[in-house]
């Protein structure tokens, strides 16, 4: 292997090349130990959050939660100004870059993405990307129990502890979004190559294991293929199963917009599928019972069935001042009117009324919280 010279002119943003090896660093322990910095002299690093801050600064800085963007203006104004940052909330005069992704992604996906699409890199490196929970369980296919926190920044700001008190561990998000993020992506790109380095506890995935341009290969042999020019050894194991759930389709995928759409996000990659007078419905059920609870309902957590699915309903309040506050339900149609305006109609809606979402009682099922819509 060539080592590469990227340029980075004394206050301007480096000069990144077209093509050659991407290494996304996630925030998972797998990579704890690693020697990153040396990636640099290969391809381009593309990493997430507090990463540019607790190591070094990578060519490519990627964060997609609002709250983080905000920190990182507020605290290193300059930083976006001279190196390269992705984010969905840029704003005007920062020199951040707006994520390219169609839909909003998390920052591990969102930074494949860009490495994949915008700087057309033809081998994709994830490192640290662990999507499984410490002491998650055997059975991969079940993701709704995912273990407790895998993350090197736990306790750090925005992100949670490991220990919430002295007897609750904080659950680690499920993998659902994430995989299904990552198997949209690598059908996008079917002639680049994408490497899972030392999986953690030996583990991809489900849905993308059984891809053929997605493999398994250990640090050391990374670092062997770069210095000495080995061959990269694929260790990923695999069956027909495998590879038809990679390349089938992904019910969680329905599942993940029928959430975007009760919630209000946006569906662009796949279409919203109730209809309008369903969702405002929903809504304003749910309104009705988490008001039931006073401040307190800001943390009922209610559920749904919507054909096979399990579906996620999300707090109808909003903060002010730091007091829970509730929209009135003709508030609700408004707003929803407006949003009608930008949202189209849905393509294939599903033929059947919800029922309202059941009572539910505080969130505290001994399961994690489902992860932020993305």
């Amino acid at each position: 292997m060539r080592k590469i010279k990227i340029k980075k002119p004394p206050g301007q943003k480096p000069q990144l090349p077209l093509g050659g090896y991407g290494f996304v660093i996630g925030n998972g322990t797998s990579r704890k130990g690693l020697d990153i910095k040396q990636l640099a002299d290969w391809g381009k690093i593309y990493a997430c959050n507090w990463f540019f801050q607790k190591e070094f600064r990578p060519h490519v800085l990627v964060a997609s939660d609002e709250p983080m963007t905000k920190t990182i203006f507020k605290r290193f104004e300059r930083y976006s100004r001279i190196n390269w940052f992705y984010t969905w909330f840029s704003k005007p005069g920062s020199g951040a870059k707006k994520i390219p992704t169609p839909e909003k992604f998390a920052a591990g996906p969102s930074a494949t993405y860009i490495a994949a699409h915008t700087h057309k890199c033809e081998k994709i490196f994830l490192i640290g990307n662990d999507f499984f929970g410490l002491d998650s369980p055997v059975d991969v296919n079940v993701p709704d129990n995912n273990g407790i926190m895998n993350n090197l920044y736990e306790g750090e700001k925005h992100y949670a502890k490991l220990h919430e008190d002295d007897d609750v561990k904080n659950g680690a998000p499920t993998f659902r979004n994430w995989q299904r993020r990552f198997q949209w992506i690598i059908k996008q790109f079917p002639d680049t190559e994408f490497y899972h380095v030392n999986p953690f506890l030996d583990k991809s995935p489900p849905r993308l294991v059984g891809f053929d341009n997605w493999h398994q290969i250990t640090f050391d042999n990374l670092i062997d293929h770069l210095e000495n020019d080995a061959d990269l050894k694929d260790i990923k194991q695999i069956t027909d199963e495998d590879k038809q759930l990679a390349y089938g389709k992904n019910p969680d995928d329905e599942r993940a917009s029928l959430e975007r759409q009760i919630s209000g996000q946006e569906n662009i990659i796949f279409p919203d599928l109730l209809d309008p007078k369903q969702v405002i419905e929903i809504r304003i059920a749910a309104l009705r019972e988490q008001k039931k609870h006073g401040d307190d309902g800001a943390n009922v957590s209610l559920n749904l069935e919507i054909g096979d699915h399990v579906i996620t309903v999300p707090g109808m309040h909003y903060i002010e001042n730091g007091h829970v506050k509730w929209p009135t339900e003709d508030m609700m149609k408004m707003a929803y009117a407006e949003e009608l305006k930008t949202r189209p109609q849905p393509q294939a809606a599903i033929n059947l009324t919800p029922p309202p979402p059941p009572k539910s009682k505080k969130q505290n099922s001994g399961l994690p919280p489902p992860p932020p819509i993305v």
